[in-house]
């Protein structure tokens, strides 16, 4: 890519062009935009997208929201778990790691804990690719809670979708790091590695 068409498109983006349209015009992807982005460190201003969703009022507020309001999971970081809540295939790849009755506490607390920041780890990246897919320019970056008057607020702030994917990545990094720790634990107390990197390299298949 010249350094003639980096200007045009760096112009472009900062004079508020969407996304669609710049990536029509200059025939790049999401992730070349992102690229120029990130190198140039531009930014565009952020909107709020909805503020005062009725739907919101008299829920209780909380870090966010309620566990079961996906809306309200933005990076998926945090989000909340269920077994019972699992699709297919996430309940396969849960009981790929079989946990014997007589292992040790320890080592079972670890190979569950290794099952769902797994789950964890695959439900960010599948975020990821579909912000990706994406043309829109925004997408919901934050939720607030604002109590007042006795009843409670939701504003719901929008942000640049490269923003947001960028924030998903930092998060995906931290999940992938303690999902290192987790497994160097369980090789620590006698989880077989080849074991380990055969399911891995299982999963990976299936999956992706």
């Amino acid at each position: 890519m010249t350094q003639k068409k980096i200007e045009n498109i760096k112009t472009d983006y900062l004079n508020g062009m969407t996304y669609k349209d710049i990536f029509k015009k200059y025939n790049i992807t999401l992730s070349d935009l992102k690229k120029i982005i990130n190198q140039y460190k531009l930014t565009r201003n952020k909107s709020e997208l909805y503020k005062g969703n009725q739907n919101a009022k008299n829920n209780k507020g909380g870090k966010g929201g309620t566990s079961n309001n996906n809306n309200a999971v933005v990076t998926g970081e945090y989000e909340k778990i269920y077994k019972n809540m699992l699709t297919e295939d996430e309940w396969a790849l849960y009981n790929n790691y079989k946990i014997n009755d007589n292992d040790e506490l320890q080592m079972q607390e670890y190979i569950h804990e290794y099952k769902i920041l797994t789950i964890r780890e695959n439900r960010m990246m599948e975020r990821i690719r579909k912000l990706e897919r994406t043309e829109k320019d925004m997408t919901i970056g934050h939720i607030k809670k604002k109590n007042s008057g006795g009843d409670t607020e939701t504003i719901t702030e929008a942000e640049p979708t490269i923003d947001t994917i960028q924030r998903i990545e930092d998060g995906l990094t931290r999940v992938q790091e303690a999902k290192r720790k987790s497994r160097e634990n369980m090789i620590k107390l006698g989880f077989s590695k080849k074991t380990l990197e055969l399911k891995e390299k299982q999963i990976d298949n299936e999956l992706w």
